[in-house]
């Protein structure tokens, strides 16, 4: 995922990577990766519930940095990598939001009164989703999951998608009553 869009590089600024011709990328990011992990980390572990979200966020800043692999045209390192894990700490905010709001959905409006908390636990919700909308169109369960999961409105996932809004609807509509079905038909 990524957060922001480089620019280019100035020598003078403060936290700037030293540009020396002869370092690789790869010694570059190590570098990078060992003064600012524990910092990211403690900026994360502040605002998230547990270590392991906020190893996991921090993780994500740093791969997605390796996998551009631009560390050279970051003006400010500090500031870059201090923004950016602030958005993947909202983020990530928001995606546990939504799977909360998700299964509060699904307990009131599918109307299952007896659910087994161990059944519906949120580790086992995505294979729950998948095995549910299996027949689905790949668009489909697609949609579902940004609306359902990542918490994407309606007119961006038609931006995304490129279609409109009533088509979105269309997709949401059928995949819900896919699900709806599914969880009904399946034992506790």
């Amino acid at each position: 995922m990524t957060y922001f869009h480089a620019e280019p590089l100035t020598s003078t600024a403060p936290g700037a990577v030293d540009e020396e011709p002869r370092r690789t990328d790869r010694e570059l990011f190590v570098e990078v990766y060992e003064k600012y992990w524990n910092k990211l980390y403690e900026i994360a572990y502040r605002r998230l519930p547990d270590k392991e979200s906020a190893e996991e966020v921090v993780q994500e800043i740093f791969t997605d940095l390796w996998e551009k692999r631009d560390i050279r045209n970051i003006r400010n390192v500090e500031n870059y990598l201090t923004r950016a894990i602030k958005f993947a700490v909202i983020d990530h905010i928001r995606r546990l939001s939504a799977r909360k709001r998700f299964l509060d959905y699904h307990k009131t409006f599918l109307e299952i009164q007896t659910v087994d908390q161990s059944v519906l636990d949120y580790q086992e919700l995505p294979e729950i989703l998948q095995d549910s909308m299996g027949g689905l169109s790949d668009t489909t369960r697609k949609i579902f999951w940004f609306n359902h999961i990542m918490d994407w409105k309606k007119d961006r996932i038609a931006d995304y998608f490129q279609l409109s809004e009533k088509a979105i609807e269309y997709h949401l509509t059928k995949s819900l009553k896919t699900v709806k079905i599914y969880l009904k038909n399946i034992s506790f």
